[in-house]
């Protein structure tokens, strides 16, 4: 009946048949319900194998062999491998731990051993390295918010041991940058209005931006370094943090940089 119940003889199969029809179930029925009574078996080989950090060819001969015999399909050893595959992800990156190289080393081969690609184990590692990657974005940009190029590269390094696409360590590194860039603006906007209350409260006149004639909150620093500081380090930090992206356009027949 396609099930593959190779752990069983002809009678006990016969009789598993007979229970089918008896039960009104389907095929499809019947496989499902074999497999959750089968997987945990399965899962059972495994991680008596993960957690022994076995993984030569006898391991692996032994997992395959338990994968025949209970007649598994393939989606559902996939799926039960990435399970596993996940649960020692979770333990490695726990309170946002950095993977080391040895444990990046150790992933590798269990990523083989499972038979699992980088493809595969995408969405667990962004689920579960996207966060430390995240973390070390803001540490690498520190108090100052400027992160040199060191630091890049080794953020660099580190998204290939954490198995990161480009994409999701890009979108870690922007949530980063757009909550610096919020600190700087609301300081921005707090300066601008410190300057409007001033203006407001001390001054009957508009006296405008003559540098002659003394202005309310003046004396405070206000006028003379507040809003313009806090600017000036909202555009440092966008430049040097290479936020800028320059590209070649084409204008009237003539390449320009923009």
């Amino acid at each position: 009946d396609g099930m593959g119940l190779r752990l069983i003889g002809a009678e006990e199969e016969e009789e598993l048949r007979r229970l089918r029809a008896l039960f009104g179930l389907t095929e499809t029925d019947a496989l499902e319900t074999f497999k959750a009574a089968a997987g945990p078996l399965y899962n059972k080989g495994v991680s008596a194998a993960l957690a022994s950090n076995s993984f030569d060819d006898a391991s692996k001969a032994g997992i395959v062999k338990i994968k025949t015999d209970l007649g598994l399909p393939a989606e559902t050893v996939k799926s039960s491998n990435l399970d596993l595959y996940s649960t020692r992800l979770a333990s490695m990156v726990q309170g946002k731990r950095i993977i080391q190289e040895g444990e990046a080393q150790t992933l590798f081969v269990i990523r083989q051993f499972l038979d699992l690609s980088a493809d595969d184990v995408a969405l667990v590692h962004k689920k579960y390295c996207g966060p430390v990657y995240e973390q070390s974005v803001a540490e690498a940009m520190g108090a100052t918010g400027i992160m040199l190029d060191e630091y890049r590269q080794g953020l660099e390094r580190l998204r290939d041991r954490l198995v990161l696409s480009e994409e999701d360590a890009n979108a870690s590194f922007y949530r980063v940058v757009k909550r610096r860039m919020r600190l700087y603006v609301d300081r921005a906007l707090q300066q601008l209005e410190k300057r409007s209350n001033l203006r407001g409260t001390n001054e009957e006149r508009d006296v405008g931006d003559d540098p002659n004639i003394k202005r309310a909150g003046a004396t405070l620093g206000i006028d003379a370094g507040g809003l313009p500081i806090e600017l000036s380090n909202l555009v440092d930090f966008y430049t040097r943090n290479k936020l800028i992206v320059e590209e070649e356009i084409e204008v009237d027949g003539e390449k320009k940089t923009v």
